[in-house]
């Protein structure tokens, strides 16, 4: 269901929320009923959105999960992102693995508090932290024409041409999923060469 949110690429895009966020090219991406997630492609940083309850004081929403959560704050700052108040905590928390290094901001929309949560290593931490603003900071209303784009996306099957690749289908059919992608829908190579005739499954948008 669009109204839950869909992928564009690296933006996710809420026509029922209202809002965008965009999230690095190459991460990975996974949109759920509890949160959206994106992990860097070495697996070594991920994102976590979510909702944090009705709309309040983001610094009060903050205090509250970092004591529920005992997580160790180090600096913070209240801000606006999107035009709504926001507030951000760097924070430590103890892992399963060990220390975790937490990058994590509160933005008061109208439609509920939300929390997005980056983790990483605090070695790798200085290498991730203007990655980790910038998502953040993408954090914005949604607008008409990408509200009119968030359509679902609907499973076909394109017929190939002997010798095309991968890409040369996607350009020619308007898949909407990557070569990566549609290689491992279908079980082949990304450099495949396909045969005549061959049918591939692909991702079209639906027009209704």
């Amino acid at each position: 269901n669009p109204e839950e949110g869909v992928f564009r690429d690296g933006l996710f895009l809420h026509p029922g929320l209202g809002f965008a966020l965009a999230f690095p090219p190459k991460w990975q991406t996974q949109n759920t009923r509890q949160a959206v997630a994106a992990a860097s492609p070495r697996r070594d940083a991920v994102i976590v959105f979510e909702g944090q309850g009705r709309t309040e004081n983001p610094q009060t929403a903050a205090q509250r999960w970092t004591q529920a959560n005992r997580v160790q704050v180090v600096e913070s700052a209240s801000t606006h992102i999107g035009g709504w108040p926001a507030f951000r905590a760097l924070a430590r928390a103890q892992g399963k693995q060990g220390i975790i290094a937490l990058d994590v901001t509160w933005i008061a929309h109208p439609k509920g508090t939300y929390r997005l949560t980056a983790m990483t290593s605090p070695s790798a931490y200085r290498n991730w932290a203007p990655t980790f603003e910038r998502v953040a900071g993408s954090f914005r209303a949604i607008s008409a024409e990408e509200r009119a784009s968030a359509k679902p996306l609907r499973l076909r099957v394109a017929s190939a041409r002997a010798g095309e690749t991968l890409a040369d289908l996607d350009r020619r059919s308007g898949n909407r999923w990557k070569v990566p992608e549609t290689a491992v829908a279908n079980g082949i190579a990304e450099d495949a060469r396909l045969q005549a005739g061959q049918l591939v499954k692909i991702a079209l948008e639906s027009r209704s």
